[in-house]
């Protein structure tokens, strides 16, 4: 009876243990909470991983790092620290306000000569 007890207690913190080894965050957008796909995720300025199709990463608890960055060309860069990171696993991102300025197209066409051509006979 104990050693079930003591078994069961053994999968229970192995199950514990190895689920947050890997602890999953999800980066979504600010504006309409939409999963942000393919987003670069640096630690410490080097290129770490990718977001997945679903908004979500993975970093492995046993990985210690200054400051996290996210970078995609639709939203502002995010910088966040390791301590800010453990507080939420929900990163909201502020979409990019992309302005072009003015853009004028101009077409010159020049006047062909036109050339008249009569079958030989």
């Amino acid at each position: 009876m104990y050693r079930k007890i003591i078994i069961i207690l053994f999968v229970v913190q192995l199950y514990n243990t190895f689920g947050q080894i890997n602890p999953v965050f999800k980066i979504i957008s600010e504006k309409d909470s939409t999963k942000v796909d393919f987003a670069h995720i640096f630690l410490n300025n080097k290129l770490y991983t990718y977001s997945n199709e679903n908004g979500e990463f993975t970093v492995k608890s046993n990985q210690r790092f200054d400051t996290l960055k996210i970078t995609h060309l639709s939203f502002e860069t995010k910088f966040i620290s390791y301590d800010e990171l453990q507080k939420d696993k929900k990163i909201t991102l502020k979409e990019k306000v992309n302005i072009l300025d003015e853009v004028s197209i101009t077409v010159n066409r020049k006047k062909r000569k036109t050339q008249t051509v009569s079958p030989e006979k």
